[in-house]
Formats: structure tokens, C-alpha cells, sequence
């Protein structure tokens, strides 16, 4: 039979493509629908929890109450006590570190200040003895010639303060600090005033009992009054006929004698002294002429002259 060998399919007739679609749409509706009412019925879970910091080995603990308390001021040592650090004596190499020490101390005199400039320290030295307290006490005591000049006697002065100060410093007391600062300078001034009317030797003089004095004060830890003006020393050095005043000096105020050398040409002017009888010295030594006034002669001055003055 014609057609043999081919198979019909049975079942129901193929569909709409179309109609297909739409089937398989509200197919997949009804899943989602699903999935959500299964959302909305079960609980949320938790959101996962935030990570937790490795603790270090050594935790730093807080300090609740504050700021630490500052630590207490301590002093700079004046003793090479580590490597690299220079004491007060290393700062001043051209001293002495004995005679540094003393100023530390307040031992130093100011008789010793020729010791603290290099080029007074070779020359020699004098020894002294002073009554200090009941017992005699032997001091090396430089010479004046030491210190020739007020300059010198500045520049010495000078480094006197500068250690002073460096050894102030180490007390930790800017009280202290500011009156050695402030005094020795106006004291400076003071001693530079003092150069326009007194000598060199009276501006020593008035120094060193000034600088005895203010050692005691030192000792206490007042600095305050170097640049202060000691009337009664001032006084003394009025007294002592050593003020140096600005003037001539007093040959250049002295009147000319009749030695010294005569002022104009007197040569033609006749002797009155030899006239008087009281210049008999020939040639004449103010330089006139021995004539007598009456009547010219050479022989005899006017007392002795016979001839009358109407005659001539």
C-alpha cells in the first residue's frame, strides 16, 4: 500500500506556538510566586559578624587619670661623666681647672683675675697675707702690672662672668640666672662709665672691694647686685686724691719762671731787676739788656747811677 512504512503520530494535535508561551510563562510565574512566599515565611539570618583585632603581645594600657607628672629638673653635671659631654673646666681650656673650680665655689679673689687671660697666666705671681677671719691667710695675688691696663682688666673681668655664669646655670634657679645676666652686665657698663673720670689703679681699687663683697652675697645665691654703685667706695676714691678730672695738667698751668724759656723777644727791653740792684748775673738771664734807665751806662744800674734823671 502506498504509504507503507510511514508512522503517524498519535496523541492530541500539535498546539499554538503562542498559546505554548503563554503556558510556559505562567509556569514560571507561579515559581516565583513560590520562592517568595517561602522568603517571607522564613526568619532573616543574622548579618555576619565584623571581624575581631589580633591582640598584640604587649598591650599598652591607658592611663585613665591624665598626662604623666613631669619628671624634676636635674641639673647638668659639671664632671666629664659621659662620652662626649664637656664639663664647665673643658669649656675654658686656657684656664686653670683649679681656678674654674674656685669660681664655682666662690673661693676665687679678685686679685687672681690676671690668672684667667692666657697671656698674663706665664707671668709671676705675689704672695700675700691677709687677716680673713681671725687667721692669716696666705693668697697668690697678681701684681697690678699683671692687669697694665683697663682693657686687659675688662677682658679678664669678661671671662670671669662667662664662667660664673656657666656654673648659675647648673642650679636648675632662673631667678639666678637672670640677676648674673642682668647684673654683671650693668656692672660692666658701670666699670665703663667709671673709665671717663677715674685712673686705672682707682677703678681696680674700687673693683676688688666691690667684688669682696658681693663674694658673701654669692655664697647666699644672691646675684642681684653687682650693677648696684657703692657710694661709700666711690667715696673713698674721691678721698684717697686719686679722681682724675679733665684738665691741663699742672706744669702747662704753672707760671713761667725765669728759667723757662720767655714767651716774646725781650732782647731789646732794658733789665728792671739789674736796674734794682738785683740781677748781677751779666749777660742777663731773662735775656734784656743791664743798661742803666738814667742814663744808659752799662757800668751800674739806676739805684747806684749819680746823674740825676733831669740832667739826661
Amino acid at each position: 500500500m502506498p504509504g507503507e512504512g510511514r508512522t503517524t503520530p498519535t496523541g492530541e494535535p500539535e498546539g499554538n506556538p503562542l498559546e505554548q508561551r503563554v503556558v510556559g510563562l505562567e509556569s514560571s510565574m507561579k515559581e516565583i510566586l513560590t520562592l517568595l512566599r517561602t522568603a517571607a515565611s522564613t526568619p532573616p539570618q543574622p548579618p555576619p559578624a565584623a571581624p575581631v583585632p589580633p591582640v598584640p603581645a604587649n598591650p599598652v594600657a591607658t592611663n585613665p587619670q591624665g598626662p604623666p607628672t613631669l619628671l624634676p629638673y636635674v641639673p647638668p653635671p659639671t664632671s666629664n661623666t659621659s662620652l662626649g659631654a664637656l664639663s664647665i673646666p673643658d669649656l675654658f681650656p686656657d684656664v686653670d681647672a683649679t681656678i674654674v673650680a674656685s669660681i664655682g665655689k666662690h673661693e676665687f679673689k679678685p686679685q687672681q683675675l690676671g690668672k684667667l687671660i692666657p697671656s698674663i697666666t706665664a707671668k709671676a705671681t705675689t704672695t700675700t697675707y691677709a687677716l680673713e677671719d681671725g687667721a692669716l691667710r696666705a693668697t697668690d695675688t697678681a701684681p697690678i702690672k699683671d692687669l697694665p691696663d683697663f682693657s686687659t682688666f675688662m677682658r679678664a673681668l669678661g671671662v670671669y662672668f662667662q664662667i660664673l655664669y656657666r656654673f648659675v646655670a647648673t642650679t636648675g634657679s632662673i631667678q639666678a640666672v637672670t640677676d648674673v645676666a642682668v647684673s654683671t652686665q650693668g656692672y660692666t657698663n658701670l666699670l665703663h662709665e667709671y673709665s671717663r673720670y677715674f685712673t686705672y689703679p682707682a677703678i681696680l681699687t674700687y673693683h676688688i672691694a666691690h667684688h669682696s663683697r658681693r663674694t658673701r652675697e654669692m655664697i647666699r645665691g644672691d646675684y642681684s647686685l653687682w650693677a648696684d654703685e657703692d657710694r661709700a667706695l666711690v667715696g673713698q676714691l674721691h678721698r684717697s686724691n686719686i679722681f682724675q678730672e679733665v684738665k691741663p695738667s699742672g706744669s702747662a698751668k704753672a707760671k713761667p719762671t725765669s728759667s723757662s724759656a720767655p714767651a716774646r723777644d725781650v732782647s731789646s727791653q732794658l733789665c728792671n731787676r739789674f736796674n734794682d740792684g738785683r740781677c748781677s748775673t751779666t749777660p742777663c738771664k731773662s735775656g734784656r739788656i743791664h743798661k742803666c734807665a738814667t742814663c744808659g751806662s752799662t757800668a751800674h744800674g739806676k739805684t747806684t747811677c749819680t746823674q740825676s734823671p733831669s740832667s739826661t
